[in-house]
């Protein structure tokens, strides 16, 4: 098993008992990777590791999320996502992340069912590319939301909702801080609302910095272009392949005797 895969004894100890929880719950978790990070986010928290697994099977039933293929929800991004995404590098800090460029991304586009899952399919998949280890859940995820150009005909309240209930309170990761880049005021104004349905340790971790300031918190290499860095790989090459290495860390986990899941 790589290093990047270990587990602590107190995160396998965390890991054990929670499966042990599951079964006596009737509860099933796809993989031995998905119950590690559950363990892990909840920090030993029995009680919230198993809420996040209801709220999670809840979702991904309501949505199907197993059905889709990352093909299918590759081409559905093409169409409704287009340059929404941007893969970047690790922080300062060494915490991997994502970008999602809220000033692009129009949620009233939203507009079936069939859109709500694959926007949801969509969100999973970027957060496992850039969470896709152990060491990786441990840390935490640094998110980036680039807001030049946002405006409040962007601004769906539903929609951010479903966003961070998905986020949040299901799917096993830990974002420990979200840049805001370029806001403009109606962004800080319209942090009284979001406090109505969202956490106030999410709130806290909420960053708001300027574009031209944005090397104080990452290397140029770490950033694309649009974000004045260097990193030229574009977001389907940086989502396979974080996506592959999600793939290969399930696989390690699977593979491993519970013996040696400690170190």
């Amino acid at each position: 098993m790589s290093e990047a895969n270990q587990l602590t004894a107190e995160e396998h100890k965390w890991a054990t008992d929670l499966s042990k929880a599951c079964a006596k719950a009737g509860l099933e978790v796809e993989n031995r990777f998905m119950m590690a990070a559950f363990a892990i986010v909840a920090k030993g928290d029995m009680k919230k590791a198993i809420t996040r697994i209801q709220n999670w099977t809840r979702v991904e039933r309501q949505h199907r999320l197993s059905e889709i293929s990352e093909e299918e929800v590759t081409v559905w991004m093409q169409k409704k996502c287009h340059n929404i995404y941007r893969g970047i590098g690790p922080n300062k800090q060494n915490l991997s992340g994502i970008s999602f460029d809220r000033g692009e991304f129009n949620p009233y586009d939203l507009k079936t069912e069939e859109d709500d899952r694959m926007h949801a399919k969509a969100m999973i998949t970027a957060i496992q590319s850039a969470n896709c280890t152990i060491a990786e859940v441990r840390r935490g995820m640094a998110l980036m939301c680039p807001l030049k150009g946002i405006t409040l005909a962007k601004m769906n309240p539903s929609v951010t909702k479903k966003t961070n209930a998905l986020t949040q309170q299901a799917y096993p990761v830990k974002a420990k801080v979200i840049y805001l880049v370029d806001a403009p005021m109606i962004v800080p104004a319209s942090f009284h609302v979001l406090r109505l349905f969202m956490k106030k340790k999410i709130m806290d971790r909420f960053v708001l910095v300027s574009s031209d300031k944005l090397d104080q918190h990452y290397d140029a290499s770490a950033l694309p272009p649009e974000l004045g860095g260097t990193l030229s790989e574009d977001w389907p090459t940086i989502r396979a392949r974080g996506l592959a290495r999600y793939r290969q860390s399930v696989l390690e986990l699977e593979a491993a005797e519970p013996p040696t899941l400690g170190v």
